[in-house]
């Protein structure tokens, strides 16, 4: 049987271990966690009736709260059933119009040109986490939440869920608090621009 003096240099140690694995950790949470493939219900009313026109929808409603259905009709009333209701600038005007402050973190080189995110970027969104904001990146072909960061790597809540395993493998949630590697992050190019978002 464990002494009491023994339990708790025990705990302490335990906590001490705790405390320097999340010494680099900082993870700010979105209202709600939707995956493209499972939450989006409705895509007859999507452009080619395709589940993968919809991450714009699901970072909208993670966002905001609201269902992506909601979010993908309310995009589409405003845009109209073609390619314009996936946007940045128009997922960021819907945004905007519901009263969140958004702030521009990267630039494109040239419009529309896909290009590899340099590393004063990821800091300057690893500064707007820590502010307490999540970041919402616009990497090519692709809409996802960064909403944290863990020593190099990246925390993602991922619409399309954790893209390091095969999409039939891919469960519900595997997007939520997904880490991407610095490696991944800055291997895959970013298209248009990512913007900080007070939550």
């Amino acid at each position: 049987m464990i002494g009491k003096t023994a339990f708790e240099n025990l705990k302490n140690l335990f906590k001490k271990v705790e405390t320097e694995l999340n010494k680099n950790l900082r993870i700010n949470q979105t209202e709600k966690y939707w995956n493209q493939y499972y939450d989006v219900t409705d895509i007859s009313i999507t452009p080619w009736n395709d589940k993968l026109v919809t991450c714009n929808a699901c970072c909208g409603g993670m966002i905001s709260g609201k269902h992506p259905d909601i979010v993908l009709k309310e995009l589409l009333a405003l845009y109209g059933i073609n390619k314009k209701f996936q946007w940045e600038e128009h997922l960021l005007k819907y945004l905007k119009s519901s009263e969140f402050k958004c702030k521009k973190i990267t630039f494109p080189v040239a419009w529309p040109v896909a290009r590899k995110i340099f590393d004063r970027e990821l800091k300057k969104m690893r500064d707007e986490i820590d502010k307490g904001n999540i970041i919402f990146y616009h990497k090519k072909g692709h809409y996802q939440i960064m909403v944290g960061y863990q020593d190099d790597n990246f925390i993602f809540n991922d619409p399309a869920g954790d893209r390091k395993i095969s999409k039939k493998l891919r469960e519900r949630k595997s997007g939520k608090n997904v880490v991407y590697p610095y490696s991944m992050v800055k291997s895959e190019k970013i298209y248009g621009r990512c913007w900080s978002i007070e939550i």
